[in-house]
């Protein structure tokens, strides 16, 4: 029997996507703790959350991607040499099934290049994937171009390019320079 998703009776879950990710109590009990102190709420995909904590920059995500707390655990949250990838600290696993971990908080795409990704947003899934080289002289933007080269350089660097969801949505600003912040 499935249990009912026991976030959908917070009013704070208003603005959340109706995700599977928390049918789990411990990971719920985290979710509580945050709202709690204050933490506001940022974003939400298929299976997690992302909350600002009070009074700081930095983020934390609550995930149930096991994808995604497996690159974590064993990548990202052991390398200070990211240039592409917005690192990510403090994992720590919150249940069998969920993870959670901080990283910064970044600023929005500029509108020129997160119009140019959406246009080639299905292709970089095929390139990132070794599928699609063309791609790349589809983007127009010299600076967009040369950070998704540089992107597929450092995840075939760490072992993980064809995990990475390079997505206009997934791709942000941090101290002006482009980094994905999700995977």
């Amino acid at each position: 029997m499935t249990q009912p998703n026991i976030l959908l009776s917070f009013p704070e879950y208003n603005q959340i996507s109706q995700t599977e990710v928390f049918n789990d109590k411990r990971a719920m009990i985290v979710l509580k703790q945050l709202i709690a102190s204050g933490a506001t709420f940022v974003g939400a995909g298929n299976n997690g959350v992302v909350y600002q904590l009070p009074d700081s920059e930095e983020l934390i995500k609550i995930t149930s991607y096991p994808v995604e707390i497996r690159i974590v655990r064993d990548v990202l949250s052991k390398r200070k040499d990211l240039k592409y990838i917005l690192p990510r600290r403090n994992f720590r696993k919150v249940s069998s099934e969920a993870a959670s971990f901080t990283m910064d908080r970044c600023d929005p795409l500029p509108s020129k290049f997160y119009n140019a990704l959406r246009i080639v947003n299905n292709d970089l899934y095929w390139f990132f994937r070794g599928k699609d080289n063309d791609v790349v002289d589809k983007i127009k933007e010299l600076e967009l171009r040369e950070f998704i080269i540089n992107l597929y350089q450092e995840g075939e660097k760490l072992g993980i390019r064809d995990r990475l969801d390079v997505a206009a949505d997934n791709i942000m600003m941090k101290d002006g320079k482009l980094v994905l912040v999700d995977i």
